[in-house]
């Protein structure tokens, strides 16, 4: 009924102060400390730097099925869609240039598959 609705507290997403957008940036199992700290150092340093940014979190969270995550969540000043996806392009893209530069290589599902055959032939690599 109308009564109900008008007595209703209604969140108007409209008038939020930013768009929270979360990333998981999942880099190769071979990745050593060193390099993971440097991964983390990077995009510390891209979101913090990026004029789009309110407010970010970058953490180490998981050893995951296929890939060391990285944990993500950037506050995103743009309200109007297209701006934040044009901020969001422009923060990947310098993820990625930055971590080609440093040869950190990010991940995709991939599996080590050992046949079972001589018992005294080595096959793992």
């Amino acid at each position: 009924p109308n009564a109900r609705m008008a007595e209703a507290s209604i969140d108007n997403i409209s008038k939020r102060p930013t768009i929270k957008n979360l990333y998981t940036v999942g880099v190769t199992y071979d990745t050593g400390y060193d390099k993971m700290k440097k991964a983390l150092e990077i995009l510390r340093d891209i979101f913090k730097n990026h004029p789009s940014t309110e407010n970010h979190w970058v953490y180490f969270k998981e050893f995951g099925a296929h890939s060391l995550n990285i944990l993500v969540i950037h506050w995103c000043k743009h309200l109007a869609y297209e701006e934040f996806l044009k901020a969001t392009e422009d923060i990947n893209l310098e993820i990625m240039k930055r971590f080609e530069e440093n040869s950190i290589e990010m991940a995709f599902p991939t599996q080590t598959v050992y046949l079972k055959g001589d018992c005294n032939a080595d096959i793992r690599p």
